[in-house]
C-alpha cells in the first residue's frame, strides 16, 4: 500500500484535471487512469489491514503499552520527516506553482503552520487517532466482551447473504453523505493547496474500513471473509468500481467534478455516494489477487517491506524534484511518468539504504526501536 503511493503521486503530475502541486504541461489519460485504479483501493485496503492488525495486537498487550509503541513507530517518523522534508516539499511546489525562487518560497513556507507541511503523511496522523480510539473503545467495552463480540459479528455478518449484502451496500452508499454533512469529503491529499489540514475528513471517511478490519479480526481472527465473494458481491463490485472510475474527479477540469450546472451536481453526488462502496470491494479484490499472485517471499521482498515506511515518507521530495525537471522537457507523458517512477523508487530506496546504516536515523525515519529486533508487534502494527 505504501509503495503504490509512488506511482499514484507521479500520476498526479499528469492528471487531466490539473490542480496538482506540480503540473506537467502535457496531460495523460493513461496516467490519470492508473492513478484512479490505484486510488480506488489503496487507502481503503491500508486501513482495513490497519484495523485487522490493531485488533490482533491489542489482544496481546495492554492498551497503554501498545499506544506507546504506536507513538514511537508512527509518531516519531511523522514528526521528524515532516520537519525534515515537509517544508522543502511545500516550498518546491510553491516555487513551481507561483514562478518564484526556491529561497523565496522557503521563507514563505516557514511562515505557515507546520501542520500544512505533512502532505502525504496525513495517514500516520489519522492512524494514530484510530489507535487511540481503539484503545478507548476497548477499555470501556472490556467489561462487556459479549457485547463487543456481538457488535463485531453483526457488522461482519451484515455482508453475508444476499439481503445482508444489499443492506450493507446501501449503508455504504448513504454513509458518505452523513460524513459530508459533518466534515466534508475533500480531495485526496492531507492538506489542500491553501495549506489547511483536512484530517477530520479523513478520520471520518476511512473509519469504516478500520472498524470493519478490527471487527473482522475480533470475530474469528481470519481475513478469509474478505476474499470470499458471492455472486451479488461480484455484481456490486463491478458496478461500483465502474461508476467510481467514470466519476473520478481527476478526469475532469477544475478541483471537483462539478463546474456548475445540474449535471455537474449530479456527478458530484454520485461520486460521493460511490466512494466507500467502491473502496470496500476494490480493496477486497486486491486482497484476493494478492493472495493468489503476490504471496511470495525472498530477500528483495523482505527488504522492501522493511523499508516501505521510509521509502514512502521521503519519496515525495523526489517526485516533486523530478516532476519539476521533466516539466521543462517535451517527452511523451507516459515515458516521463515511467522514468519519474523508476528514478523516484531508486532514490527513495537509496535513501533507505543510507538510513538503515544509522540506528538513530532508523528510529527517526523508520520508527524502529534502537537495538530491538523486529517482531510481530512492530511489523504488524505498521499496517
Amino acid at each position: 500500500m505504501l509503495l503504490l503511493g509512488v506511482p499514484f503521486h507521479v500520476s498526479e503530475i499528469y492528471r487531466l484535471s490539473g490542480g496538482a502541486l506540480v503540473e506537467s504541461p502535457e496531460r495523460s489519460f493513461t496516467a490519470t487512469l492508473l492513478g484512479c485504479v490505484v486510488h480506488v483501493f489503496r487507502m481503503p485496503a491500508f486501513f482495513l489491514l490497519a484495523g485487522f492488525f490493531a485488533s490482533m495486537l491489542l489482544a496481546r498487550t495492554t492498551g497503554r503499552e501498545w499506544l506507546a509503541d504506536r507513538c514511537l513507530r508512527l509518531g516519531v517518523p511523522l514528526v521528524f520527516t515532516t520537519l525534515a522534508f515537509g517544508w522543502l516539499e511545500v516550498s518546491m511546489a510553491r516555487a513551481h506553482r507561483e514562478g518564484i525562487e526556491l529561497s523565496r518560497a522557503v521563507l514563505l513556507t516557514w511562515q505557515t503552520d507546520p501542520f500544512g507541511w505533512t502532505h502525504h503523511r496525513w495517514f500516520l496522523f489519522v492512524l494514530l487517532l484510530y489507535c487511540l480510539t481503539a484503545v478507548v473503545v476497548r477499555r470501556y467495552a472490556a467489561g462487556s466482551g459479549a457485547f463487543a463480540r456481538g457488535s463485531a459479528r453483526c457488522l461482519v455478518s451484515s455482508t453475508q447473504g444476499k439481503r445482508g449484502t444489499l443492506l450493507f451496500a446501501l449503508a455504504l452508499i448513504a454513509l458518505p453523505f452523513g460524513i459530508a454533512g459533518v466534515g466534508g469529503l475533500s480531495g485526496s491529499a492531507g492538506v489542500g493547496l491553501d495549506g489547511e489540514p483536512a484530517y477530520e475528513n479523513f478520520y471520518l471517511h476511512y473509519a469504516v474500513f478500520f472498524g470493519y478490519g478490527y471487527a473482522l479480526q475480533h470475530l474469528d481472527g481470519s481475513i478469509d471473509r474478505l476474499i470470499a465473494f458471492s455472486f451479488t458481491e461480484r455484481l456490486l463490485a463491478g458496478l461500483s468500481i465502474a461508476v467510481y472510475v467514470l466519476t473520478y474527479d481527476r478526469f475532469y477540469t477544475g478541483t471537483a467534478l462539478s463546474s456548475g450546472g445540474t449535471w455537474g451536481t449530479i456527478l458530484q453526488l454520485v461520486r460521493i455516494g460511490v466512494a466507500l462502496i467502491a473502496g470496500f470491494y476494490a480493496s477486497r479484490l486486491f486482497f484476493l489477487g494478492a493472495r493468489r499472485y503476490l504471496d511470495v517471499r525472498g530477500p528483495i521482498i523482505a527488504r522492501l517491506v522493511e523499508g516501505s515506511l521510509c521509502i514512502y515518507l521521503v519519496h515525495e521530495v523526489f517526485v516533486l524534484g523530478f516532476g519539476i525537471g521533466f516539466a521543462t522537457l517535451s517527452f511523451p507523458p507516459m515515458i516521463e511518468f515511467t522514468l519519474i517512477v523508476i528514478a523516484t523508487l531508486a532514490a527513495s530506496i537509496g535513501t533507505f539504504e543510507l538510513v538503515r546504516r544509522s540506528r538513530w536515523l532508523s528510529l527517526l525515519v523508520n520508527g524502529r526501536r534502537l537495538g530491538k529486533p523486529r517482531d510481530a508487534r512492530e511489523s504488524g502494527g505498521m499496517t
